[in-house]
C-alpha cells in the first residue's frame, strides 16, 4: 500500500498538465483499498458453538459461544510503542488529543441483514486506532499515517492525514445503534466500509473463517454501504 502510494505521488508530480490523471490515480488508490481476494462461494453459514465442532478442519461458522477461543482471539489488539509510531511518522505528538473522536475502531460486516464482526483464515479485520496524531491500520501488516486535521459536526468526523493527499477519511454515524461508516473519500471517487467502536464488539456476533491447515480464501457475500 505504501508502495502504491508512492508511486501515485511522483506521477502526480510529473504531470503538471493532467488533471485526469490525477483523477486516475485517485480512483485507482481508492480502488486498492479492497481488504480481502474475492472468491465464488455459496454457503449457508451454520450458527453453532465452536466446541462441537472439529476445530481440526476448514470451516466457515458464526460463533454462538459467550467466550470462545475465537471471541478472545478477535478481542487481541497488538500494542503500538511511541518508537514504533516514530520511526513512520515525523512530529508524532503523543499528548494530542481529539477528545470527540473514539480511539479505536474495528470492521464490521453486514450479511443477509445482520451486522457481524469476522475473523478471517489470515491476519486481522481491518482495524483502526487514534493515538496522539497518529493514525494506525491494521490488517495483515500495521502502517502509521500522520493525522493532520480533524473537523467534526454532529454526525461525523472528518480526518485528513498523510494517508494521501486529497483523500479524507470520513467516519459517519448510521441510523443503526453502534454502526457507522468509514468512507475513503476525494473529489473523484470513494470507498465505504462499516465499522463500530472497539467497545462495541461484544455487541456483535462473530463470523469465523475457520483455517488450521492452510489458507483459505475469505468469504466475499458481505455487503458493502450504499
Amino acid at each position: 500500500m505504501k508502495k502504491l502510494i508512492f508511486i501515485i505521488f511522483i506521477f502526480a508530480i510529473w504531470s503538471c498538465e493532467s488533471q485526469n490523471k490525477n483523477q486516475f490515480a485517485e480512483q485507482m488508490e481508492i480502488e486498492e483499498i479492497t481488504w480481502f481476494i474475492p472468491l465464488n462461494q455459496d454457503t449457508i453459514i451454520e450458527r453453532i458453538d465452536p466446541a462441537q465442532l472439529d476445530l481440526k478442519k476448514q470451516q466457515l461458522f458464526i460463533d454462538v459461544s459467550k467466550n470462545s477461543i475465537f471471541k478472545r482471539s478477535i478481542k487481541n489488539w497488538s500494542t503500538t510503542s511511541n518508537e514504533e509510531i516514530q520511526e513512520q511518522i515525523k512530529h508524532f505528538e503523543t499528548q494530542k488529543s481529539y477528545p470527540e473522536i473514539e480511539k479505536k475502531w474495528i470492521t464490521i460486516r453486514k450479511y443477509q441483514g445482520e451486522f457481524y464482526n469476522y475473523d478471517p483464515c489470515d491476519g486481522n479485520d481491518f482495524r483502526m486506532k487514534v493515538k496522539g496524531n497518529a493514525l494506525i491500520f491494521e490488517e495483515l501488516e500495521k502502517t502509521i499515517f500522520k493525522i493532520e486535521k480533524v473537523n467534526f459536526s454532529k454526525n461525523e468526523w472528518i480526518l485528513k492525514s498523510t494517508f494521501s493527499p486529497g483523500i479524507d477519511l470520513i467516519i459517519e454515524k448510521t441510523n443503526i445503534n453502534n454502526l457507522y461508516t468509514l468512507n475513503f473519500k476525494s473529489p473523484h471517487a470513494e470507498k465505504k466500509y462499516y465499522i463500530t467502536s472497539f467497545d462495541n464488539i461484544d455487541k456483535f456476533n462473530l463470523i469465523v473463517n475457520h483455517c488450521p491447515n492452510e489458507k483459505v480464501r475469505e468469504f466475499d457475500k458481505f455487503q458493502d454501504p450504499e
